[in-house]
Formats: C-alpha cells, sequence, structure tokens
C-alpha cells in the first residue's frame, strides 16, 4: 500500500490544505528543530490549545460525554506517557 501523500488524490488535498494553512505538525517539528520563526509552530500551538480547552470546556458544561470514549476517559499518568512515547519512538 503506497502511504505516500502526493500519490494518493484523496489524502493529497488533506496534506496541501495543512501544509499551506500552517497547520501542520510536520512543518511545526521543522520549524522547531531549525529554531526559526515562520509562524508555524505558533498557530499548532493555538490550535492544538484550543481543542483542549475547548473539550475540556465541553465535559464540564455537559455537552461531551467521554465515559465510554476509551482514550478520553482513562486516567494516565505522565511518567506512562513519557514511556509509551520512547517505546513508539523505538517501534
Amino acid at each position: 500500500m503506497d502511504h505516500h501523500p502526493h500519490r494518493r488524490p484523496d489524502r493529497a488535498a488533506v496534506w496541501l490544505f495543512a501544509h499551506r494553512s500552517r497547520f501542520c505538525l510536520r512543518s511545526a517539528a521543522i520549524e522547531f528543530a531549525r529554531g526559526t520563526r515562520e509562524g508555524k509552530l505558533t498557530v499548532w500551538l493555538f490550535a492544538f490549545a484550543t481543542a483542549v480547552l475547548l473539550t475540556q470546556i465541553f465535559i464540564l458544561m455537559g455537552w461531551l460525554d467521554v465515559r465510554e470514549a476509551r482514550q478520553l476517559s482513562a486516567r494516565g499518568s505522565l511518567s506512562g506517557a513519557v514511556v509509551g512515547v520512547r517505546c513508539s519512538a523505538w517501534a
């Protein structure tokens, strides 16, 4: 299966939009690694923080029920998250 975004028309549009709109994690990571300030990291962090904040507000207001959502309802630890990231990076 070919995963290259330019060879898959259904994914190419999403990739192009993300890249051009500056909401691209890959571009933000490259910008951070190079130490440049092009605004991509700022846009990505702002969008991510907004999503986290709105999710919490929706839960508090009762508009979003996450009791059945395994990804959102499970409690985890910071050390578990670090170990999980390290293990997935080595895989």
